[in-house]
């Protein structure tokens, strides 16, 4: 325990610093873990097969639907705006 600790210190910028440090560390990354699970309802998306050696459009139909897959994901997190 240092001699600072619990009190405010002269580099601390927020009122009652120690606490709010503590906090986040203990509750935050059940908060992490929380909001991420609540993101999106999607399933975890697989990698994409190896494309063969000559164009199928099968392999570009399955590229199309990972890339739509990737941004519904995206959609539904807020990080991109809904099509």
């Amino acid at each position: 325990m240092s001699a600072y600790e619990g009190h405010q210190r002269p580099g601390d910028t927020v009122p009652q610093q120690d606490d709010h440090e503590a906090l986040i560390a203990e509750e935050g990354p059940a908060v992490v873990d929380a909001q991420l699970a609540a993101t999106s309802d999607h399933a975890a998306i697989a990698d994409l097969a190896s494309p063969g050696g000559s164009y199928v459009q099968a392999e570009a139909v399955a590229a199309r639907d990972k890339i739509n897959e990737i941004l519904d994901v995206l959609r539904d997190a807020g990080l991109i705006p809904s099509a």
